[in-house]
């Protein structure tokens, strides 16, 4: 009977550790993919930007700000999900160039409004035209009928990546004691900074 109870609990543990293993390999080839595509896309979108004028963080606030049309500094990260401060300081650098202008916000009198000026939807247009050029030749190189379910998934990822990174930033966080949170109250999402940031920072 122990010989028995033995011997099953062995291929429970076995299967257990199959199961793990498999989708650890699951995950581990999933990344592969992903820091493939980071290393193929990387030097197109840098030389793309920069063919342009801009960086890849300024690039991305430019698309950003054309698709709200107007917004505000805090609109505007909430929309690119990133961290004020670090939006600011790329905004910052946009009004130098003259890319974006600040207005007076029509309700508020406190605020002010982000626009794009004639030269920033220049430096769209053009950022369009190449990345357009670009993004036909690769969903043209894929399996004919496959196009539209993969951009349909690459939106599901991206939805799951926003969630997934917030979860693995808490978890790389310096361990410390946890700040009590009163009844009822919610804990604050953490903001990331521009990808572009981060990278420069963890060079």
């Amino acid at each position: 009977m122990n010989r028995t109870m033995a011997s099953r609990s062995g291929r429970a543990a076995l299967t257990s550790d199959r199961r793990v293993t498999m989708a650890e390999s699951r995950v581990r080839a999933f990344r592969r993919t992903v820091r493939r595509i980071e290393r193929l896309l990387a030097f197109d979108l840098k030389d793309t930007c920069f063919s342009c004028g801009v960086t890849l963080a300024q690039c991305h606030t430019l698309l950003d700000l054309e698709g709200a049309g107007r917004a505000t500094v805090g609109d505007l990260a909430d929309r690119m999900e990133l961290d004020k401060s670090t939006l600011s300081r790329t905004v910052d650098g946009l009004v130098r160039l003259g890319k974006i202008r600040r207005v007076p916000h029509p309700d508020d009198r406190r605020a002010v409004t982000l626009t794009l000026t004639a030269e920033g939807r220049k430096t769209c247009a053009r950022i369009h035209a190449v990345n357009d050029r670009l993004f036909e030749e690769v969903l043209a190189a894929l399996p004919a009928g496959k196009a539209d379910g993969i951009v349909a998934a690459l939106e599901e990822f991206a939805r799951a990546l926003a969630v997934g990174t917030h979860r693995a930033d808490s978890a790389c966080a310096t361990t410390s004691e946890p700040r009590a949170i009163a009844p009822g109250q919610r804990a604050a999402r953490r903001r990331r900074p521009h990808p572009m940031h981060r990278a420069r920072r963890n060079r």
